[in-house]
């Protein structure tokens, strides 16, 4: 997509294009990016950060501020360097054959690539959010191996800002038949798992039963972000996925 229909689709589904505060948050979308997009030669992501308003002066679309922190390529920004006057949109390319490794380049806003949205932190039980993610044409988040559950982790330690205590729903669950788990986007058979030694065990302490499945970070209790199973109608954070032109990340 080009930036403005990358920056269209976020808003439309109460996203927004992503923007960046730190490298910690710049280096976890670059290890999504690598394994959702399976980038080997090229690959160009939009992000919101834009010189549209004021040339020179780059603000990000999500809330108009002027960008604090950057990460250009040493030649860039350049405006097209006399040849193109109308770079005004910024991406994050990959292109090691000339020595791009994913830093940044202002280019003409019409080019198509892939982009990146964000949303909000959002607390619901596992049906709202389920709900939401239907509603904004995604899907709740599965994970089919290790890489993917550290992806995870990683990305909700950086996103939730995880000091203490997190939980964060994921589609797994077992709805439809006891201690059988699907994914909810798929209805498939959950194969890979992460569960704690002594889960999944539908609340045994509980009278309400555990059909929905979140993934617990609590060193406290000796939950190191391990699958655990709970009741649906208890809050908490969730994560959703999308097609794999975008790339969903909560914030």
């Amino acid at each position: 997509a080009s930036w403005h229909q990358a920056n269209d689709h976020c808003k439309v589904n109460n996203m927004q294009l992503a923007s960046f505060a730190n490298d910690e948050e710049h280096n976890m979308l670059i290890k999504l990016m690598n394994e959702q997009l399976n980038c080997t030669v090229v690959c160009r992501v939009w992000i919101g950060a834009n010189d549209l308003a004021h040339e020179g002066i780059f603000t990000w679309a999500s809330t108009g501020k002027t960008i604090g922190f950057q990460k250009w390529k040493r030649d860039q920004p350049d405006n097209g360097s006399g040849w193109n006057k109308e770079e005004d949109c910024v991406e994050v390319l990959y292109e090691p054959s000339i020595r791009w490794i994913w830093e940044w380049n202002d280019l003409v806003c019409g080019n198509d690539g892939h982009f990146v949205c964000e949303t909000e932190k959002h607390e619901a039980n596992w049906h709202q959010a389920y709900d939401y993610c239907k509603s904004n044409d995604m899907e709740m988040a599965s994970l089919t191996n290790t890489e993917e559950q550290n992806t995870f982790k990683e990305l909700s330690k950086v996103i939730l800002n995880c000091t203490k205590a997190c939980s964060v729903w994921i589609g797994a669950n077992d709805l439809a038949t006891e201690n059988s788990f699907v994914w909810s986007s798929s209805g498939k058979k959950v194969e890979f798992e992460k569960w704690r030694d002594d889960q999944p065990d539908n609340g045994f302490w509980n009278e309400e039963k555990e059909h929905c499945v979140e993934i617990v970070y609590n060193p406290s209790e000796d939950w190191f972000w391990e699958w655990n199973d709970f009741v649906c109608g208890s809050d908490g954070h969730f994560a959703c996925e999308a097609k794999k032109d975008e790339i969903i990340q909560f914030k």
